[in-house]
């Protein structure tokens, strides 16, 4: 088997295992249960994906640790990481009320009504917090910059590694809404996975750009009630921010490894 066939079985690999443990809960929950709850599913499918991955690369004598690169990262990065994970996430919710590009989303209104039932109590807050904000984010950074990433760059540019992945992350999505914001989050954290060899930058931006979404839907008047000059202004504010915060972040951790 040539090198490129083996790159895309991989990948396949990777991702049925993702798809056929998100099944396999399902089908579980609802011979079990009677019904699907989503962040049930993704809270338990998450784990057994870990666990699925774990023991694949045990069979092909790999450390998986090693091989995504759970490189230790300063108490000062990760403040910084967490900071570009809050600004990123403010940027695009920004961006998306200024140019009105909810209204090309049809599923939109899907996931507002997802953040009121959370307002409103109607959803566990603490499961809903342990599955999107915690675990689902370390298990998309795993295969999507840790696995698919590393294994598109063997034989690709970064750049085109890094524009397939993303795609491949917005696509599993599975809506116009969320595949839009996954293609965009996709490219910053592989981006950033590349600059610091660890997978822990990423994996911290997501779980901190998820916490802002997540709260984020819970106070979206606060963007509503901005006009055109002032949404403006913040959206080019936070673009300055990310990218004096990536800068510096960069700098201190070049001065680190000298």
């Amino acid at each position: 088997m040539n090198k490129d066939n083996q790159i895309f079985e991989n990948i396949i690999i990777y991702l049925g295992i993702y798809f056929l443990c998100s099944l396999l809960i399902a089908g579980i929950l609802m011979v079990f249960i009677g019904n699907i709850d989503f962040n049930i599913m993704t809270l338990l499918s998450s784990i057994l994906t870990i666990v699925c991955l774990f023991l694949l690369f045990k069979n092909r004598n790999i450390s998986l640790y090693r091989y995504c690169s759970f490189k230790k990262i300063k108490f000062s990065e990760l403040i910084l990481l967490i900071f570009m994970g809050l600004i990123f996430n403010m940027v695009l919710e920004i961006m998306n009320f200024t140019l009105e590009l909810y209204k090309h989303f049809p599923d939109y209104y899907k996931y507002q009504d997802f953040y009121n039932k959370i307002g409103n109590y109607k959803v566990n807050f603490l499961t809903v917090f342990l599955s999107v904000v915690i675990i689902a984010p370390i298990v998309e950074e795993i295969i999507f910059r840790g696995l698919i990433f590393n294994e598109l760059r063997k034989e690709l540019s970064i750049y085109t590694a890094i524009i397939i992945q993303s795609a491949i992350f917005a696509i599993i999505h599975g809506s116009l809404y969320q595949g839009f914001y996954a293609f965009l989050l996709g490219i910053f954290l592989s981006v950033m996975y590349y600059l610091t060899g660890s997978i822990w930058a990423p994996i911290i931006i997501h779980i901190s750009s998820n916490l802002i979404g997540l709260l984020g839907g819970l106070f979206d008047n606060i963007i509503h009630n901005m006009n055109k000059i002032e949404s403006t202004f913040y959206f080019f504010l936070g673009c300055i921010l990310l990218i004096i915060t990536i800068k510096f972040f960069y700098s201190q951790r070049k001065k680190c490894y000298m």
